[in-house]
């Protein structure tokens, strides 16, 4: 891919010269916008220069030589361009200071894939609405700076950033933002001062508190990510109405009932001392496909009431209890004071994550084909008061190894051992690399 270096070298407002570098036979991609969707050249500075580009339509080229400037002529001059956007596989990577884009004196939307783009957030032109620097797979940007320099009319921020954090009180970003990303952020303040039509925020590494009570968020709000840490609290009842994914990390101290999850909700992780209670047989959200609850809930229910789309994670005083061939879920986690009986080789779904604690009689009773399961298979059975009898162990030992997960199995069982009937299917498995370990009654 061929990498442009934006400079300040333009002729007036008619032309933008930008410095480039590439391999021969490169093919680059480019889009520009122009407002009153003139046409506009390209120079691509191997001696191929392209007249009549119609506005918005995906340029490519083929470089078959040496060039060390691409040149941008608008017809109406450059402030006739709002738009560049060089997504896709094949695109013109950029490099250089992003201040430079303000050499396009209108520009209005700049959105990039990968690049070595420079600058602090003060650096990026104040003309922009939006402002999208995405991650390529193997590129971040190096852009710093303090969120109250944004330019004060962005609507859309979408910044991948890496290694320095953009920092930054909620109060200051822009309050005409709709949909905020920065992959690496210390923000903090309350949720309270977010921009108030707000639909998308997103921080999934941020090292400030950020706080406040849920009822305060803005009700357009559909994704929210924050990571830890972070000390959020309120009734759950109050999340906005039209989420569809809710993940705060850190030391919050949410609280309410299952029942009330929006029933727009796909995912829903809370982290920290949070209280949330109810049946899981009355959860409404039938889009719901992650849940993950910490902290000192009191959930209650069947087993059997867990949809079998789920990725399950409760932990706290939850009483759960059925049978465990009732299990459908192919990710569990339930931690509390559990009463869950049954044998594991009655489940019949293909679960690749099974831990279960508390006051469990759970066995395994008879063989189990675990060939159905693809990929990683972990199983925990951490019981306080009961463990599986020693031939019960030897029989899920063997049962994995004949599915040929070695490599792919953690086990650790509460009590009781095994016997040399498993020898041969516990060395190919911790050969292999797999793990089984014993753990002590808690």
């Amino acid at each position: 891919m061929a990498t442009v270096t934006i400079n300040n070298s333009a002729n007036g407002v008619e032309e933008a010269v930008l410095s480039i570098s590439h391999f021969t036979s490169d093919t680059v991609a480019i889009i520009i916008f122009t407002h009153s969707n003139n046409n506009y050249t390209i120079d691509w500075g191997d001696g191929v220069i392209e007249t009549g580009l119609v506005s918005g339509v995906n340029q490519t080229h083929t470089y078959i030589g040496d060039a060390t400037q691409l040149k941008i002529f608008a017809n109406n001059g450059l402030e006739d361009i709002y738009s560049i956007s060089n997504l896709g596989v094949n695109y013109i990577q950029f490099t250089g200071n992003i201040s430079e884009f303000s050499q396009f004196i209108t520009l209005s939307i700049l959105i990039s894939k990968g690049g070595l783009l420079t600058g602090t957030l003060n650096d990026i032109p104040k003309t922009l609405d939006q402002l999208h620097l995405s991650y390529n797979g193997s590129t971040y940007y190096n852009i710093t700076g303090n969120v109250i320099n944004l330019p004060p009319n962005l609507n859309s921020f979408h910044l991948a950033n890496s290694p320095t954090a953009i920092t930054g009180n909620l109060n200051d970003i822009p309050k005409s933002v709709t949909d905020f990303y920065a992959n690496k952020t210390n923000l903090t303040g309350n949720i309270a001062n977010l921009p108030p039509n707000l639909t998308y925020f997103n921080t999934p590494i941020n090292s400030g508190n950020i706080t406040g009570n849920i009822i305060n968020l803005p009700s357009t709000l559909t994704i929210f990510l924050v990571s830890s840490p972070n000390t959020i609290t309120g009734n759950i009842i109050n999340l906005p109405p039209n989420m569809t994914y809710c993940e705060i990390g850190g030391s919050n101290t949410l609280f309410g009932n299952l029942e009330d999850i929006p029933s727009s909700l796909g995912t829903f992780k809370i982290d920290g001392f949070n209280i949330i209670e109810g049946d899981f047989s009355n959860v409404e959200a039938s889009d719901l496909i992650n849940l993950r609850v910490l902290g000192y809930n009191t959930i209650s229910g069947s087993i059997n009431d867990i949809n079998k789309d789920w990725v399950v994670i409760v932990k706290g005083n939850n009483t759960i209890n059925g049978d465990i061939a009732n299990l459908s879920s192919k990710y569990t986690l339930i931690e509390g004071n559990n009463t869950i009986t049954g044998s594991l080789h009655n489940i019949t779904t293909d679960f690749y994550y099974l831990h279960i604690k508390g006051n469990n009689t759970i066995q395994n009773s008879g063989t189990k084909d675990y060939s159905i399961v693809t990929g990683n298979i972990q199983i925990d059975i951490v019981p306080v008061h009961s463990s599986f009898i020693d031939t019960q162990i030897d029989q899920l030992i063997n049962d994995l190894n004949t599915a040929g997960l070695n490599n792919e199995v953690v086990l650790r069982l509460t009590g009781g051992s095994r016997t040399a009937a498993s020898d041969a299917a516990y060395t190919a498995i911790t050969s292999g690399g797999g793990t089984i370990s014993f753990l002590p009654f808690e």
